[in-house]
């Protein structure tokens, strides 16, 4: 029996048995909500060809086309080689172009992993190396679709690179989340692309640098940025940066409009002249309002977008970009609430805005000066902050702020009014927020709330009712609500009704032009993405969910299966087939089946039940049967549930479980272990280490306003089909350290013979009873113990270790940090420090110290040079490749001027040879 899309089978695992049912999926009657499958690797979005047929792009960068409901066997596209995948980075973006049946052309939108950044086509680069949390960028490309598959293949060397084709050409990404978001064509079949800000959320809006978190010290030497750009969040205000914005490009070339605001005809390539609108904070998803905009992109219009742009700490917003240069406020604007005030007077300029009023004590205008409240006078006062009598030079690039459609509350603490409101304007045109939740409310809705605002669809189709065809679609992650958006004819608000809720962590949905469904996607535990369909009305589905009296035991084994808690909505006649996994079926409604003994060993059978109606409507479900099996036993032994984590240090977490299978080894298991940071009402995966222990890197996050914690969950899978699953949450130490450290050293002892390191530190205060350990590191992320010592004075003393190194040959820098574990087993952290084992080489490195420029004199060069900074506490800064000639003296420079002053480390790859040393970038007198 062929089964399409129209006639679905809700292939769900037996664990979740019809996820419709376990997560309680609701719709506005007759609308119909049915699980497809829960079996899309990282699914986070859809999208369909004109001819109905189904993508579904996951963070892991892997891309696979939808057959019969299923996932086809292998992917259209495995770029995760290229993918950084942690935090909220991943493959984020996919759009088919408008001529894809014809010219197979299909668009990406990723975090570039920094190691395949740097090193890809080098002899360095190594396809099983990944960096993770450090500076990289976002990236766009195009990829052909082969015809003669039936686009269900790639064609080999078809990759193009639209936007990120150097380090320094590519979207900021300086944190692990607030990167890239979405991919539509406009009207004019131009490619319009979404930026986050690129910027650290943790403690408040980045103001740059790296005090929040942020990766901007590396990001600048690398290029990624430039000195400019070093605001922060504050970069979705400057125009010639892609963060933070909406861009519009040649989906040819990758080159800005001529038609787009900003545009620089010397320089196509240029951020500002791919630059649409901007002022954004995470806009994760948005989608082109069908019936707007021109065909010509010469024209500037390539129509009206709606956006859903993720909140911080109070409000979501539902945007809508109607023209070229639109300002949408971020980060002096939160919804609408100005935000500059969090920073209690912590202001950033403008670089690229001179302010040439003398008497000003600053060179350069501040972001705010340069936007103005919403307003419906036609020529506003822009104010300067030297003197508010006097504006700001007409020279000046100044914005009006615009607005979002709406705006809802995310959160619930601190007093923080929940509430839902609409911009608008007093007697003088003034602009006010206008709450719909009070009694003279221009349009009343019930409080709604949410966490992220993800976009949504227009709704194109017939195949719901005419009220809802050509309405505004809009969606949001958690709890999951798809809402129905009246507007009016100039994108105000005008009404909401709920569709659809708990379609629990929703990313993403698309409609399908054969069966007129809305498809959805939503990005489960497990890292797994979960395809439902919504559906008016008609004939329900039936809703499948196997029960069973056992799972496995010795063979033969005799199971009882029972259909009869099968339920369809329209209560039709139904029939029922069994296919038991073993080459026979049934067509009774409650079968027993004997599995065979096959000789004693261990055998899984995927048994599957398929239910049609009368109407034609197909519902199913699967489960293993594992005979002569048990399942495997599991219990996380390196941790325990409600442990807690330091906030003084990154927390070295081991993997380790004690895991046993009665039938198989192992070796034989498949292991799973996912980390969680939950971030208020989200989460934030960590890549799935499939080895039996591994390790996990806690950062210290939590014990402010927002709340932050982690859970870890361990899957054991046997090759017989049973399956384990454990987990156990650890959340933040809020009390007082357990010591305070005035200072730690590390020195090398002798130069001449560099194997022994003194290590001291001097503490203020101390746990009594507790522990030092003593701990080194390679890579400043993993550290180990080498020695232990007891803390001996409650109020502070001074310690000394001694370590032989006898790997200090292998190295060219380590790093060196005191843990002091308490009574109870809680831990914290000195600060770390390096030693960097210097060598003597051929290459001169002069001036040192050095201001601007530092120079590299190769003495007798070996070929293929490079030379790599990175800063005293170990953050790898910036790599620059060079050709040295073999067996001349030649001398190279180093541009250095975007560093701070302070001590650095430089690391000479000539040839075979390595050499490591110290310098000094001066500060300017």
């Amino acid at each position: 029996m062929p089964i399409t899309l129209k006639r679905l089978i809700c292939w769900s695992w037996a664990l979740c048995a019809c996820l419709s049912l376990t997560f309680g999926q609701q719709a506005l009657p007759p609308f119909v909500v049915q699980t497809i499958s829960s079996d899309w690797p990282s699914g986070v979005g859809i999208t369909f060809a004109e001819n109905g047929q189904m993508y579904v792009w996951g963070l892991d960068g892997k891309i696979y086309v939808g057959e019969n409901g299923l996932r086809a066997a292998q992917p259209l596209l495995d770029i995760s080689e290229e993918i950084a995948r942690y935090g909220d980075h991943g493959l984020i973006g996919m759009a088919l172009d408008p001529n894809f049946l014809q010219n197979g052309y299909y668009y990406l939108l990723y975090a570039v992993d920094r190691h395949h950044l740097l090193f890809f086509g080098t002899p360095d680069y190594d396809p099983a190396v990944s960096t993770p949390n450090q500076a990289t960028i976002g990236r766009v490309t195009r990829y052909q679709a082969d015809a003669a598959t039936d686009f269900k293949t790639t064609i080999p060397g078809s990759r193009k690179v639209l936007i990120g084709e150097t380090i320094d050409s590519g979207i900021p990404l300086l944190h692990y989340s607030h990167g890239v978001g979405s991919l539509a064509f406009g009207n004019d079949g131009t490619l319009m692309v979404s930026c986050g800000d690129g910027g650290s959320y943790l403690y408040g809006p980045d103001i740059g640098g790296d005090e929040d978190g942020a990766f901007a010290s590396q990001a600048l030497l690398d290029g990624i940025i430039t000195p400019t750009e070093d605001v922060g969040a504050y970069r979705s205000q400057l125009v010639n940066t892609l963060s933070g914005k909406l861009l519009r490009i040649d989906p040819q070339t990758g080159d800005g409009i001529p038609s787009n605001p900003f545009y620089d005809a010397s320089n196509p390539r240029a951020p500002q002249s791919r630059v649409w609108a901007l002022g954004f904070r995470n806009p994760f998803r948005f989608v082109w309002k069908p019936g707007t905009g021109s065909h010509n992109p010469e024209d500037g219009d390539p129509g009206v977008f709606y956006l859903g742009d993720v909140g911080w700490a109070e409000w979501e917003e539902v945007n809508v970009v109607t023209q070229g240069g639109q300002n949408f406020g971020w980060p002096i604007y939160e919804g609408l609430v100005e935000r500059w005030e969090f920073r209690w007077g912590e202001v950033r300029y403008n670089q690229e805005q001179p302010n040439p009023m003398t008497e000003c004590e600053h060179d350069f205008y501040q972001f705010r000066e340069l936007l103005h409240p919403h307003t419906l006078k036609p020529n506003p006062f822009f104010a300067t902050i030297c003197d508010p009598d006097v504006a700001v030079s007409p020279s000046a690039r100044t914005f009006i702020h615009r607005p979002p459609m709406i705006t809802y509350s995310n959160r619930d603490y601190n007093n923080v009014e929940q509430n839902v409101y609409v911009p608008g304007y007093d007697s003088e045109g003034n602009g006010m927020a206008i709450s719909l939740l009070t009694e003279d409310a221009p349009v009343k809705v019930d409080t709604f709330r949410g966490t992220c605002s993800v976009g949504g669809l227009f709704y194109q189709g017939d195949a719901f009712p005419e009220e809802f065809q050509g309405k505004y679609f809009a969606a949001d992650f958690n709890p999951g609500w798809i809402k129905v958006m009246e507007t009016d004819d100039d994108h105000h608000f005008a009404g909401e009704s709920q569709l659809v809720s708990n379609l629990y962590r929703f990313t993403g949905m698309a409609e399908n032009p054969e069966d007129g469904c809305i498809y959805t996607m939503a990005y489960l535990d497990g890292n797994v993405g979960r395809l439902s369909r919504i559906c008016y009305g008609g004939n329900s589905f039936p809703q499948v969910e196997i029960a069973y009296d056992q799972q496995f035991g010795p063979g033969p084994l005799t199971v009882q299966f029972d259909g009869t808690n099968v339920f369809d909505p329209d209560d039709d006649p139904l029939t029922y087939h069994w296919d038991f996994g073993d080459g026979t079926t049934s067509n009774e409604v409650s079968p027993s089946h004997t599995f065979a003994s096959n000789d004693g060993a261990p055998t899984g059978y995927r048994v599957q039940l398929v239910v049609e109606d009368t109407a034609g409507g197909v519902g199913g479900d699967f489960v293993m049967i594992s005979v002569n099996n048990t399942p495997p036993t599991a219990e996380i032994s390196s941790f325990q549930d409600g442990d807690l984590y330091s906030m003084t240090g990154v927390t070295n977490l081991p993997l380790e479980a004690h895991v046993t299978d009665a039938e198989f080894s192992v070796d034989e298991l498949d292991f799973e272990w996912q980390v969680n940071l939950h971030h208020n009402t989200h989460f934030h995966p960590e890549p799935i280490v499939t080895e039996p222990s591994g390790m996990a890197h806690i950062l210290p996050e939590g014990c402010g306003n927002e709340t932050f914690w982690y859970r870890v969950t361990l899957k054991v899978t046997d090759p017989a089909g049973l399956s384990t699953q454990v987990e156990a949450s650890l959340y933040p130490n809020c009390d007082e350290p357990l010591a305070e450290f005035e200072w730690v050293t590390a020195e090398i002892v002798n130069p001449d013979e560099p194997d022994q390191i003194q290590i001291n530190w001097k503490t203020l205060r101390e746990t009594p009873n507790s522990t030092f350990e003593i701990q080194i590191s390679e890579d400043r992320v993993e550290f180990h113990t080498i020695g232990t010592l007891d803390a001996t004075a409650p109020t502070g003393t001074q310690y000394g270790f001694t370590y032989f190194d006898p790997e200090w040959e292998n190295h060219f820098r380590v790093f060196y940090r005191i843990m002091i574990k308490g009574p109870d087993g809680l831990v914290d952290f000195s600060q770390v420090v390096p030693v960097v084992f210097e060598t003597k080489s051929p290459v001169w490195v002069f001036p040192n110290p050095a201001q601007d420029i530092l120079y590299f004199e190769f003495q007798e060069g070996q070929g293929n040079a490079q030379v790599q900074l990175y800063s005293l506490d170990g953050k790898a800064i910036s790599t620059t490749f060079w050709g040295s000639v073999e067996g001349e003296e030649e001398v190279r420079s180093l541009d250095i001027s975007g560093l701070k002053p302070g001590t650095y480390i430089y690391r000479v790859t000539d040839g075979p040879e390595i050499y490591n040393g110290l310098f000094v970038k001066a500060g300017k007198e």
